[in-house]
């Protein structure tokens, strides 16, 4: 290997790539094993390569630089809260929201839940709906969870929502609410089912801990990504912070297109 460059997002998808004089390669289990993706068009002698966040590599060569399509992208918008938007927060007595007070990476987080102030029997929740592509070789959700309880932390998956189905606004969720406090990360179709419990019992650890979870089996589905919290209004309320959400997907690898660079000349005395 001449050059290597690794992903943006290294620690979670292991992706790196390298250039042999002719050949770039990608390897997903960072560097045990190693494929070649091809050359690009006349067999030029290739150089450095750097990686973007859009999952797009870039190949210099003696015949101009080349871009690559690769199958490694972030499909989750906003995962980092950093910004406005992409996140549905319903109405609710306790609704989530941005947060600076804990953050796993960056300046910001999203709390749900009650983390302080006074108790209410109340749900809060985020949400982001997202389509896995049809072709999707793999893809692995990732989540920062700091959790934050004074409720129970013995809760059986049967009782974080009864029927199986997802219900956090209105009188009508809270008259069939549990009755002691939960934490919970889901995975929803559309219509509100749940298909995944990633996290779905109190914890107070006050610490960050990572969750990942392979929903590669949802390829060509729309699916929600759902961050929750249920207070029962009494004892010690429950919350959590949440950061750093990825949906990481891999796809079939897109051959080289050659990048046209624009020339900038300067005048010189």
């Amino acid at each position: 290997m001449r050059y290597v460059a690794f992903s943006p997002r290294y620690g979670t998808d292991r992706a790196a790539y390298a250039t042999s004089s002719k050949q770039l390669y990608r390897s997903l289990d960072g560097g045990e094993s190693w494929t070649a993706l091809g050359a690009p068009l006349g067999s030029p002698d290739l150089y450095d390569v750097a990686v973007d966040s859009a999952g797009h590599v870039q190949v210099a060569s003696s015949a101009g630089v080349w871009r690559y399509t690769t199958s490694a992208h972030d499909i989750i918008v906003n995962g980092g809260f950093e910004a406005e938007g992409a996140w549905s927060m319903p109405v609710t007595p306790w609704p989530a929201a941005y947060s600076d007070q804990v953050a796993f990476d960056g300046r910001r987080a999203i709390r749900v839940g009650i983390v302080n102030g006074s108790n209410e029997r109340a749900y809060s929740s985020a949400r982001q709906t997202v389509t896995i592509p049809a072709d999707a070789l793999t893809a692995t959700l990732s989540v920062a969870i700091y959790p934050v309880s004074g409720g129970s932390t013995s809760v059986a998956p049967s009782q974080v929502f009864g029927g199986g189905a997802v219900c956090d606004i209105g009188p009508v969720c809270l008259s069939g609410a549990p009755e002691s406090d939960r934490q919970y990360v889901l995975v929803l179709r559309p219509d509100n089912i749940i298909l995944e419990f990633i996290l779905r019992a109190p914890s107070n650890v006050q610490s960050w801990q990572r969750y990942d979870r392979d929903l590669t089996s949802y390829a060509g589905e729309t699916i929600v990504i759902y961050l929750g919290a249920y207070n029962d209004g009494v004892g010690g309320w429950t919350g959590m912070y949440v950061d750093d959400v990825s949906l990481l997907v891999t796809r079939p690898m897109v051959g080289a297109t050659k990048v046209y660079v624009p020339l900038v000349l300067r005048d010189h005395p």
